[in-house]
């Protein structure tokens, strides 16, 4: 279970921490996963950070899975990289970004941490497992349970050493594990689903999307039927389209309505009912214990939707980390599954309402709260 993220000066971001481990509430238990929360909840006004949050979680699994020639270090903040240039400053501290993923496998604490620079390269990462380190690099030295490992061939400086020591099949669990862990993990970012660019996974790296989707059409629709406000569909693929034509012409929808049953082109369904099957198909195909990101989660999504949606999430254990706008799902969610980013002064920052008000009851309106104001006047 991913239990904590820690990001420093990374996009937006200066220093935050995402705590995903469950609270002292009694109520709503079914959005317990063992010792965390699920799925959690990042709401905020446009330009607060929320995106932030998770594209540097995507920059982290670029690096763990993407061509050593196509990676790019953690984008530093802009601020923070223009006040480093202003003041003619020689070390690296300003323009360096870094992720802290503390998670357990087995029962065993572990803590990994990934520091790039803004200008390339890797500057420190480490595995520790209950709180011992097992892995470090730092200043050209790589080590591994203490002792120098060699890596004859050159590397990419953005290639993190574990990786280099998974991918070489490196016959230790403690690695292999913590890599396959990393693997498993998953970005969307729905409003990129028309332009391709939906996806960022070692898990999925070579999979078709359409295909994956096509390929449990039953399975799709069933979870979709939970939905409200939402039409009775199934995608399959048109055996008959060519493939160098366009991807989204090659699958059609089955549309039923009682006693109706007809046939549309993919391209033209909605927004909402795209990314909603895309998003189901991946939570379907994605192993126990991944976790999954995914920016404008409720996007085309309407509010009678959202049980749906998140009874969906439930009893697939998977984590997921979601950006919402949609507040009627407060009303399914516990203060420890709730953040709200805000932006000043060129950093965003990260408040838990759990942390806000930690004796919010049941009975309390979490989002006629939000939509007043009641929280902002906490800051």
């Amino acid at each position: 279970m991913l239990k904590k993220i820690v990001i420093r000066n990374v996009n937006s971001i200066g220093c935050c921490e995402l705590d995903l481990t469950k609270g002292e509430y009694r109520y709503l238990k079914e959005n317990l996963l063992g010792p965390v929360v699920n799925p959690i909840a990042l709401y905020g006004p446009n330009g607060s950070g929320k995106s932030s949050l998770l594209k540097a979680v995507r920059s982290f699994i670029s690096l763990m899975c993407l061509p050593p020639e196509i990676l790019s270090p953690f984008p530093a903040n802009w601020f923070s990289v223009n006040q480093y240039i202003s003041d003619g400053r020689s070390d690296h501290c300003l323009i360096e970004g870094s992720i802290e993923l503390f998670f357990d496998i087995d029962g065993r604490r572990r803590d990994y941490f990934l520091e790039t620079r803004a200008d390339g390269g890797i500057s420190e990462e480490y595995l520790k497992i209950d709180g011992e380190t097992y892995l470090e690099s730092h200043e050209g030295k790589d080590l591994l349970k203490g002792s120098r490992y060699d890596i004859e061939e050159t590397r990419s400086s953005l290639v993190p050493l574990l990786r280099v020591l998974a991918s070489r099949e490196v016959t230790d669990e403690i690695i292999q594990d913590t890599f396959r862990f990393f693997r498993s993990f998953a970005y969307a970012d729905v409003s990129s689903v028309a332009h391709g660019n939906f996806l960022t996974s070692g898990y999925f790296l070579n999979a078709n999307l359409m295909d994956l989707l096509a390929s449990r059409p039953e399975e799709v629709k069933k979870a979709l039927d939970g939905y409200s406000d939402m039409p009775s569909f199934m995608v399959k693929k048109d055996p008959s389209v060519m493939t160098n034509g366009p991807l989204e012409e090659q699958y059609y929808v089955v549309l039923e309505d009682g006693n109706f049953e007809g046939k549309l082109p993919f391209a033209e369904i909605s927004l909402g009912m795209k990314s909603q099957s895309l998003i189901l198909a991946l939570l379907l195909s994605l192993p126990s214990g991944a976790v999954f990101f995914v920016d404008g989660a409720d996007l085309g999504l309407p509010p009678s939707s959202i049980k749906g949606f998140l009874k969906a999430i439930r009893g697939r254990g998977i984590q997921v980390v979601m950006e919402m706008h949609n507040t009627f799902a407060m009303k399914e969610l516990r203060p420890d599954q709730i953040y709200f980013a805000s932006w000043s002064k060129g950093y965003s920052s990260y408040r838990r309402l759990s942390d806000i008000y930690p004796n919010i009851m049941e009975v309390n309106d979490i989002e006629k709260m939000y939509l007043s104001s009641t929280f902002d006047a906490d800051e």
